[in-house]
């Protein structure tokens, strides 16, 4: 089924990839906004020029334009590149929602009851299957919040997964150099001023092994990064054959 889920990741990407390029041009006219640079690279080039001459009447009169005829354009278009910004983060919130709802590797996942004791959230869970189970906890915020990671291990030792830390020092209580046997409760507590949520993961995760190693990673972990790698890798590919077509193209001519 993961196997099934990493296809499902490639082909949400490239729909998004290429929704997004068949939309820009409705928001943005790229035209335009051409135009509009190269005006400005024309002014810019002038006003150098004037300023090693010390014109200072050109200089005046390029700085008039600059003002009256640039300023607005450019304001025109940020605008435009807005509009089409928020509409990337909808499309791109969206598509991260679908892939979360149907990523199966996650819906065993489980959420722990906390309970609060002078600041320690203490909760418990029992062990159904071996392999290495990660503990997450983690709190909202404007900034993103808070998160920490640890594991256990279930049955036997085994490598320790990659873990994420951020935010606030929000410790993790629990005995993981024990090797737990399946039906074992396991305790938690985490340490922290706020309530956070504590999720278990089985082990059972989407993980997607790299065509050769990047700066040491051979695996891409979670429906979300795959997805965000598989959106530079299309817009690479796309903007490779662009510009083979280009010259192919000229050569025609």
């Amino acid at each position: 089924m993961i196997f099934v889920f990493f296809y499902i990741v490639l082909f949400v990407s490239l729909v998004y990839v290429l929704l997004i390029r068949f939309i820009r041009p409705k928001f943005v006219d790229m035209e335009r906004m051409k135009k509009m640079q190269e005006r400005t690279k024309e002014i810019s080039k002038e006003m150098k020029e004037a300023g090693k001459t010390k014109d200072m009447a050109k200089m005046e009169k390029l700085n008039k334009i600059y003002m009256e005829e640039i300023l607005p354009e450019m304001n025109a278009v940020m605008m435009q590149q807005i509009k089409f910004t928020f509409v990337i983060i909808v499309l791109f919130s969206g598509a991260i929602f679908i892939l979360s709802s149907i990523d199966t590797s996650t819906q065993d996942d489980i959420k722990l009851n906390l309970t609060n004791v002078d600041a320690r959230w203490i909760g418990s869970f029992k062990v159904d299957a071996p392999g290495v189970w990660r503990i997450t906890a983690k709190t909202n915020g404007i900034f993103g919040g808070n998160e920490n990671q640890t594991y256990i291990f279930v049955g036997e030792k085994g490598p320790i997964p990659p873990l994420s830390h951020k935010g606030e020092p929000m410790p993790i209580i629990v005995n993981n150099e024990k090797v737990y046997e399946v039906g074992d409760a396991v305790s938690v507590s985490v340490l922290f001023h706020e309530q956070p949520t504590v999720i278990v993961d089985r082990g059972t995760r989407f993980s997607a092994p790299l065509p050769f190693e990047i700066f040491g990673i051979r695996d891409i972990e979670g429906a979300s990064s795959w997805f965000i790698l598989d959106i530079l890798f299309i817009n690479l590919l796309i903007a490779i054959g662009e510009k083979i077509y280009e010259k192919v193209k000229g050569k025609k001519k």
